[in-house]
């Protein structure tokens, strides 16, 4: 009698079970799905998206695109406002160009800070211990990171991208191990 109570509780289980799955996976793959699956991303919507952007970017409507590539300005015409500004970038110094988009590893010693002059972005190297310096009671450096916002007094996590939002507003780090290995990308003051 037990055993044929068992083996009714595992049949209706296994009944309930396929029932689920069979609804589940039909549903899955109808049309009013509301989740975006990998073939709709690579076969409905990327190709809108390039369709929209290169209408936009060359004045022409995805139809005309697929035949030729018209640009907006013919390339063989050089209007005023183009020729002063290939001549301003060629003016620019490259180097400092350069530089800006790289970041400066420091090494800094026991006490040492590094104050933000302009927006800087930083990332403390393994082995270094810093400390967010903020005047600010609810405002710090951002751990992009993480996901927080470390406040002053906090040790900021190694490998970790970090970022200070506005410069010159008493926001930096401040070094509190015996050596410390910062990258960072901006203006900055050490003190």
């Amino acid at each position: 009698m037990k055993k044929k109570k068992i083996t009714v509780i595992v049949s209706i289980l296994f009944g309930v079970l396929l029932t689920v799955f069979a609804v589940l996976s039909t549903s899955a793959y109808s049309d009013n799905d509301p989740l975006i699956t990998l073939s709709y991303l690579e076969e409905i919507f990327a190709p809108s998206l390039k369709d929209e952007i290169i209408a936009e970017v060359s004045g022409i409507t995805p139809a005309e695109n697929e035949e030729e590539y018209v640009p907006a300005i013919s390339e063989s015409e050089e209007t005023p406002e183009s020729v002063d500004s290939a001549e301003s970038v060629e003016n620019v110094d490259s180097q400092q160009f350069d530089e800006s988009k790289s970041y400066t590893l420091l090494e800094l010693s026991l006490g040492q800070t590094v104050m933000a002059d302009s927006i800087c972005e930083f990332i403390v190297r393994p082995g270094s211990r810093v400390a967010a310096i903020s005047p600010f009671p609810t405002q710090g450096i951002a751990d992009i990171t993480n996901g927080v916002e470390v406040l002053s007094g906090e040790t900021i996590s190694i490998n970790a991208y970090c970022l200070i939002p506005r410069g010159a507003d008493g926001r930096g780090l401040s070094v509190i191990s015996e050596k410390a290995y910062i990258m960072i990308r901006g203006d900055y003051t050490i003190g």
